[in-house]
C-alpha cells in the first residue's frame, strides 16, 4: 500500500500500512515517518502521532551532531591534543611540533599514516594491559569501523580496533582494549564480563558514556 500523510500540530507524518504487529514512530533526516499494522485506520495513525506530538517536538529540535571527521577546520585531534595540518613532499606525524605533514590535505593521506603511528601506540598499551591482568591475545589490527570500537574472535584471539579511536584520549583507548581483551576469556556481555571488566577497569561505564557521546 502507498503511504499517506497526515498532520499533526503543523508537521507533517508520512504513515506507512506493514505487515507489523504494533506501531513504530521515527525521526530521520528531519521526516516524520510512521509504520503502522495493517488493520489500523488513519484516525487511529492519528491519534497515536497526536499522542506523541511532545516526543515529535524535542527530537526534531534535538540539535543535529556533526558526524565525526579525522580533520576539521584544517586540524586533526590525534590521542586527544590539536595537531596542526601543512601540506608537505612527504605525509608524516611530528610529535613534537605537533603537526601533521601530509602530501594532500585529505582524511584518507591522513588515516594511512594515522593507521601506523595508532598500531604502534596500541602494541604498547596492549603489552602493558596483558602484564598488568594475565590476560593475552594472539595478534590485532586497526580497521576503519564506523559503528563499533572494537572487536575480538573469541576462538582465535585476534582483536579489532577502529582507528576512530586514534583521535581520542589514552583513556579510552585503554577501556577498549581492557573491553576486548575480556571477551579472550568471556564472550558474552553477562555479569560476568562486566564483573572482570570493573575489576580492571572501575571507571568502564563513564567511559563508555564518554565515548559515545564524542562519536555517536
Amino acid at each position: 500500500m502507498k503511504a499517506f500523510f497526515i498532520t499533526v500540530n503543523g508537521h507533517t507524518v508520512e504513515v506507512e500500512k506493514k505487515r507489523i504487529k504494533s506501531l513504530t514512530l521515527r525521526i530521520a533526516n528531519g521526516k516524520i515517518k510512521m509504520s503502522i499494522p495493517y488493520f489500523l485506520s488513519e484516525r487511529e495513525a492519528y491519534l497515536f502521532a497526536e499522542k506523541k506530538s511532545g516526543w515529535i517536538e524535542k527530537h526534531l529540535n534535538k540539535p543535529v551532531k556533526e558526524p565525526f571527521s579525522y580533520i576539521k577546520g584544517g586540524k586533526a585531534l590525534i590521542f586527544g591534543e590539536t595537531y596542526g595540518i601543512l601540506q608537505s613532499k612527504k605525509s608524516f606525524i611530528d610529535g613534537e611540533k605537533k603537526t601533521v605533514f601530509l602530501k594532500t590535505e585529505s582524511e584518507e593521506e591522513l588515516k594511512k599514516i594515522l593507521k601506523v603511528l595508532f598500531t604502534e601506540k596500541l602494541k604498547v598499551l596492549l603489552d602493558e594491559t596483558c602484564k598488568k591482568t594475565g590476560l593475552n591475545y594472539s595478534g590485532f589490527s586497526v580497521k576503519d569501523m564506523k559503528k563499533r570500537y572494537g572487536s575480538c574472535n573469541v576462538k582465535t584471539k585476534k582483536l579489532n580496533f577502529a582507528l576512530r579511536l586514534a583521535s581520542t584520549n589514552e583513556k579510552y583507548i585503554n577501556f577498549v582494549i581492557c573491553h576486548e581483551l575480556i571477551h579472550t576469556v568471556n564472550a558474552p556481555h553477562d555479569k560476568r564480563f562486566y564483573a572482570l571488566l570493573s575489576s580492571i577497569c572501575p571507571e568502564h561505564k563513564r567511559l563508555k558514556k564518554e565515548l559515545d557521546l564524542i562519536f555517536r
